[in-house]
């Protein structure tokens, strides 16, 4: 079966939609509070889920556009993580990007 044909406006809005959904439930958690909310952590972890799954869309359907977005590997291996239960999901990175924006270089 082939993938369905993705319309970059829907990509676009359910990435931005999931994003800020992230800044709204981690508003005012701290790293400890993120760790011990067990359904904190499962709503964060799933618009990650959705961010990545829409960029491997783009990745499938839009080459050029992908190659231009630098860490579209490592937020789609995150996805992957995250859809296949990988336990060694790493909650700093999850809680640092939710909160903070993307990482200092190196992390």
């Amino acid at each position: 079966m082939a993938p369905a044909e993705i319309d970059a406006a829907d990509i676009e809005t359910g990435d931005t939609q999931a994003a800020e959904r992230i800044v709204r439930f981690t508003a005012n958690r701290s790293f400890e509070h993120h760790l011990s909310d067990e359904m904190l952590r499962a709503a964060v972890e799933r618009q990650f889920e959705i961010i990545g799954e829409a960029l491997a869309g783009v990745k499938r359907q839009e080459p050029a556009t992908a190659g231009a977005i630098s860490d579209l590997p490592r937020i789609i291996a995150v996805r992957n993580s995250l859809i296949h239960g990988d336990a060694s999901v790493d909650n700093r990175l999850a809680c640092r990007r939710s909160r903070f924006g993307p990482p200092a270089d190196g992390d």
